[in-house]
Formats: structure tokens, sequence, C-alpha cells
């Protein structure tokens, strides 16, 4: 595989921008934003079935990476004349290989269902940070050689007693060591120093379904799932003075149902948590990771699919969610753009048209309004975008044609809460003068330790990239067997 593009994009606008009408939400007030990136890969896939009730599985990959991006979050809040941008440098060669080994067997009446599996990867990343104007590099930020190994082996048995109950039971083992080098030497508390060290953890799960009805026009479903998980964080970010967790473990459970009914109508609901040990966000401009306390996110999952036709269908999902940080229940927010609902949906279809297959489907997805700020005071507007597909396949060609937004509407599609200082803005440190606001939807930022009370610390807004007008979009395939 071979992938390379090269792309301007107007970034993330404050919302305050587009209110005051300094730009439209399709304006830019870095015209420099964007970037260039590449990637390279082969890999190989070897399968073997031995037996009718074994197989083995090993791939093996080795591929190069880089990245240039430009990115102006803040604008002109640290250097008023000649902006903020930044350039954030990666280029990485990474390798490794996964393997599994899968038996199944009959012992007493009882299946058995075992998969033991390893994989490994290696990555040797070069990282630099830059402060720039107009693409052209000003002064070094960042400057690390960063190595990082991870190997993880594991285990699942899926025991089956009886046709109407299976067990999952299982567990895996990971090991990351890594080595940072600071080529800068700096002397910041923030930055990222040398330093070489490792992490490991066990994580365990389970699982157990129960099929108490199995008929061919009712067929019930119901399950509880447990596990332990983790999410791995930039390794710099361990060698910080308020150091980062390499592998923060997570713990989710689940309890739910699923049935199928009547031949012809699918519907599941689901409860949920998952309580992860530390957050994390991160700080483009200095190039580190903060680190916060842990959070727990709860939550209830319902869908379904029904057949109108043999070949026409409707589905519905819908999703709500509570996220809190474990250590500070009451803060009113929640965590920062942690989804509160979100629903999608939508009819679908496939019908012979002559010698060949047609398609259609007209979808919506859409999720509700949610915290822009931990204290909930910032909110990111939700949005409903309706989609709309066609296509027809033959045996050797295939067309279709995809409608993005078919309604047209105006909405966000990614958003953040950022501190930040448009041109004829205040000067940092500055008085605040009489009247000044920083838009209907957005709040003055505190200014730096030690500055007088009332000056200027730029405005804490929701910046946003918008999303995309009524786009078409056409694709051709050619089949060559």
């Amino acid at each position: 595989m071979s992938y390379s593009g090269n792309w301007h994009g107007s970034g993330e606008i404050p919302d305050r921008a587009v209110e005051q009408g300094l730009i439209s939400r399709f304006g830019s007030l870095d015209p420099a934003e964007g970037g260039n990136s590449s990637r390279h890969q082969a890999f190989v896939q070897y399968r073997l079935r031995p037996t009718e009730t074994s197989e083995f599985k090993v791939l093996t990959y080795v591929g190069t990476y880089r990245l240039n991006l430009y990115s102006n979050f803040t604008l002109y809040l640290n250097d008023p004349v000649n902006g903020d941008e930044i350039e954030q440098i990666d280029r990485r060669t990474f390798y490794g290989a996964k393997m599994s080994h899968r038996v199944m067997r009959q012992l007493g009446g009882v299946t058995f269902d075992t998969t033991i599996g390893a994989e490994g990867r290696n990555d040797d990343i070069h990282e630099e940070l830059w402060n720039t104007v107009a693409r052209q590099q000003q002064s070094a930020v960042r400057n690390n050689d960063v190595h990082q190994s991870s190997v993880g082996v594991y285990l699942n048995e899926e025991i089956t007693p009886w046709p109407w109950v299976r067990a999952n039971l299982g567990g895996r083992a990971d090991l990351l060591s890594f080595a940072v080098d600071d080529r800068l030497g700096s002397t910041e508390p923030s930055a990222p120093k040398s330093g070489v060290d490792a992490a490991h953890q066990l994580s365990p799960k389970a699982s157990l379904v129960v099929t108490p009805i199995n008929r061919p026009r009712a067929a019930v479903d119901i399950y509880a799932n447990y596990g332990h998980g983790f999410h791995s964080n930039d390794v710099r970010g361990h060698f910080v003075a308020a150091a980062v967790t390499p592998l923060t473990r997570a713990v989710g459970e689940e309890l739910g149902g699923r049935a199928r009914l009547f031949g012809r109508w699918d519907v599941a609901a689901a409860l949920w948590q998952l309580r992860l040990d530390q957050e994390t966000v991160w700080n483009g401009d200095d190039g580190t990771t903060s680190v916060s306390d842990g959070s727990v996110r709860r939550g209830v999952e319902l869908e379904t699919r029904y057949e109108i036709l043999p070949w026409l269908a409707a589905e519905l999902d819908l999703t709500a969610t509570k996220s809190r940080f474990s250590t500070d229940g009451g803060n009113g927010g929640g965590l920062a753009l942690a989804p509160k609902r979100t629903w999608s949906g939508g009819l679908s279809g496939r019908h012979e048209l002559g010698t060949g297959m047609g398609r259609a489907g007209l979808r919506f997805y859409g999720i509700g309004d949610r915290p822009a700020s931990d204290d909930g005071v910032l909110v990111a507007p939700g949005f409903t975008q309706v989609d709309l597909h066609l296509g027809y396949r033959r045996r050797w060609f295939d067309v279709s044609l995809d409608v993005e937004n078919l309604l047209n509407r105006t909405f966000r599609s990614a958003q953040f809460s950022t501190v930040s200082r448009l041109p004829g803005e205040p000067l940092p440190g500055s008085p605040v003068p009489a009247g000044f606001s920083c838009g209907s939807r957005g709040r003055l930022a505190p200014a730096g330790s030690g500055s007088p009370v009332g000056t200027f610390g730029g405005c804490d807004n929701v910046d946003y990239t918008p999303a995309y007008p009524l786009t078409l979009r056409v694709m051709a395939t050619l089949f060559l067997d």
C-alpha cells in the first residue's frame, strides 16, 4: 500500500471570528495551515488449515510514515506580530508481526474453541516541533528521537457446555519498552527529557452468553461482559514533571440482550460502564501531553433493524452516555467533548436490475449538544446529517453516487475549546477594555500567574472545522478477474 497527500485547510476557526463577520465559516485566519503526509507499507499474510478444526495465521509488515502538519491554534496570543503558527514533524519506520493458532475440540460433549496468539511491533521515530511563519521555520521547540517496542501475548477460550450457554475466558499480557532522546537539551519543566523505561499490564476478560429461546421465529441472547484494556500514550509525556502513564488501564462492564423476532426484526439493548485510570490531553503548541484525573463513563445503547420487504430494511441506533471525572462527580459539566446522545439510522435496499444488482440508501446520523469544556460552560453544538447513496453492480464493474449532507445543513465537523487571540483584540497582559466581549459563546481566559486582575489572557472560545456543504462523490470500480 502507498499513500501520499498534500493539503491546505482553514484549520480550527474561533466561533467569535465568524460571529463578528471577520471571516466566513469556510474562511481562514492563517492560510498557511495544512500539511503533507505519506505512508508506504508492505505486508505478507500466511494462513494454514492443518485440519478441519484448526487454523494457523501469521502476518508480517514493514512501513514508513512521514508528516509535516502546520497548525495555528492560538492565532496571535503568544506572538501578536507574527502569529502562533507551528509545524509538527513526524518521521518513523515501523515493523512487526502477528500470529495466532486456533483449535476446536470436543471433550465429553463440551466444545472448546481455543486461540493463542502473539504480536510485536517496533517504531523508530523522529519528532520535531517548530515555530513557523507561513510554513517557514523560525525556532525549534522540540526535537526528539523515540524508540519503542511492544510485545503482547494472549489466550482466549470459548466454552460451550450446552447449546444454550457459552462462556468466554481469556486475557493478554503486554510489555511496552521505550527510550526518548531530547536532542535540544531543553531546560523547560514541561519539555520531555531523555530517558529509558518500560511498562507492562495484564488484562483479563470474561463473558457469558445465555440463549433461553432459540426457535425459527424467535431467538434471544442475554449476555454479560467484563474486561480490562488500556490506551497507550505518547511516551515523551512519561519524562516530564507531571508524568503520563505509558499504558493507562481501562476497565469495562456490559450487560445486554439481543433478539431476532418473526424472522425479520432484530433488536438489541445494552448497559455499559467504562472506567479509565487517567485522562490525557495532547497540547500541540507545546508538544507535550498533560495529565488529569481518571474518569467514569456510563451509557445505554439501543438498536433495531426491521426488514420491511425482502429487499428493503429500516434501522435505528440510539445511545445515551454520562461521563464524569472519577474524583469530581459534581463538576456539573462532565468531560469535555464526551458525547451525551447520538443517533443514526435510515433505509437501505438491494434489488436486481437487469443483469446486475442495484442498491440505495438514505441514512442519517447525529450527535447532541455536549460540553466543550470540563466545567460545561462552553458548549459544542450538535447536528444531524442526512446522506444518500445509489449504486449499481455487475460482474465486471461497480458505479456509485454518494450525496453527503443532502439537506445542505450548516454544522461543525470537529470542535475544541481553545484559548486564542484575534487580530485587533487586546494585547496579552493589557487591561481589558470596558465592554469588550469574547462573543456570545466565549469567555475571557485568566491571565498568567502574577498578572493583575482585569488583564487580557485571551478568549476561551469553541474553535471548529466546518463540515462539508452538499457534496457529490462518484466512484467507479473495474474488476479484472
